[in-house]
């Protein structure tokens, strides 16, 4: 499952960042 995250983007914050790293294992 791939999510858009981008600290770029500054719209995906840490929050996002947080759970994208908990679907990734």
């Amino acid at each position: 499952m791939r999510i858009l995250i981008s600290n770029d983007d500054g719209y995906f914050a840490p929050g996002l960042a947080c759970l994208a790293e908990h679907l990734s294992k």
